[in-house]
């Protein structure tokens, strides 16, 4: 019987922490849960922290908050931005106040074709940009008045507005005497993997050289990448897939950009192993394309700083990850327009793409 007990104290003991951990997490978690939905009156789902990014270009716009507010049969009358704590204010103020239809609560299929209701900002962003040369500040927090005037507060996360020369199209047709260079879409991973989705950029005509792409994101700072045919695709993809079961994603050693300087395709065949996937600073992807040739970008949830646990990770790890999230700042969802800039006949386009990247991390 004594045996039976310090073996039963021996297991306890060694559960413990875990366990604590694990109890710790779940406290916390309601806690925060709680005070969401006191505090705004509608629950976490409704209205996400999010990590949200668009465009305006000097035709088009595209800026959405997700977010599900006035119930059917009370529209919403405004909403009201509010700028985060050291974000640049510019010409135009701290807040900003928005009335359809410069606002529109609608919805997008946007979640692999799944509708995800939405507040659309663009044409709001778009007058106000139109208006002056500054630049607009991150907002962090929204108020939205019904018609009924129950005001609904929430936690944003961040929202930022890039100026670009033009949207980027999925489809280009050659047909036209100025069509751009080249076209890009976001190809979403319909499988819980850790990759969100694969950027694929495509050239025509011209060589063109990848310079730069912005998520909104400043801690997005590198991104897996590489260049060839379009029959490397598929081991692009495979590749991508293995870096999350591999755990090289999650690897702080193993962000590390690849080497200034663009690689050199030129002589590449469409039969040759597709080159593999490397590490390219977004601020600097250095990705040169031949004319007819494509690029892969990987965007996973290590971009957007999540590293969730897996179901072959023990109890400690993942509580420790449930844990760091709630204590870390990261968001709940992404819907970033990813803004891309090329260089073709030396000259540097900044464009803003159609179709959104959007994950929901929670």
């Amino acid at each position: 019987m004594g045996d039976r007990r310090v073996r039963l104290r021996a297991i306890l003991a060694a559960a413990g922490a875990p366990l604590l951990v694990a109890v710790v997490a779940l406290v916390l978690a309601i806690g925060v849960i709680g005070v969401t939905e006191a505090a705004g009156g509608l629950d976490s789902r409704s209205t996400p922290k999010g990590l949200i990014h668009g465009w305006v270009s000097p035709t088009d716009a595209r800026v959405l908050l997700p977010a599900s507010v006035c119930p059917t049969g009370d529209g919403l009358s405004s909403l009201r931005l509010e700028a985060g704590s050291g974000s640049n204010q510019g010409a135009h103020g701290a807040d900003l106040t928005l009335e359809p239809p410069a606002v529109l609560a609608t919805g997008a299929a946007i979640d692999r074709l799944v509708e995800v209701k939405v507040l659309d900002v663009g044409a709001g962003m778009a007058a106000l940009l139109a208006s002056s040369d500054a630049s607009l500040p991150t907002y962090t927090r929204a108020a939205a008045r019904c018609r009924s005037f129950v005001e609904h507060t929430w936690d944003l996360g961040t929202v930022s507005v890039s100026r670009v020369d033009a949207s980027l199209e999925p489809e280009v047709d050659l047909s036209i005497q100025a069509s751009p260079a080249l076209s890009a879409y976001i190809v979403p991973e319909p499988h819980h993997t850790g990759v969100l989705a694969l950027l694929l950029v495509t050239s025509y005509e011209r060589p063109v050289e990848l310079v730069s792409l912005e998520l909104g994101d400043p801690a997005a700072d590198a991104v897996l990448a590489a260049s060839g045919w379009m029959e490397h695709w598929e081991s692009w993809e495979d590749e991508a897939l293995a870096w999350r079961g591999s755990g090289r994603s999650t690897s702080a050693g193993s962000r590390r950009a690849s080497p200034p300087g663009t690689r050199d395709d030129a002589g590449l065949s469409p039969t040759e192993p597709a080159p593999p996937l490397t590490w390219h600073s977004t601020d600097d992807l250095g990705i040169r394309l031949e004319p007819y040739h494509a690029a892969a970008i990987v965007l996973g949830e290590w971009t957007f700083g999540a590293y969730g646990a897996t179901a072959a990770d023990g109890l400690f790890a993942r509580a420790w990850h449930g844990l760091r999230e709630l204590m870390t700042d990261r968001p709940e969802v992404v819907l970033t327009f990813p803004v891309l800039t090329y260089r073709v006949g030396g000259q540097e386009v900044t464009v803003g793409m159609e179709e959104p990247l959007y994950a929901d991390l929670r």
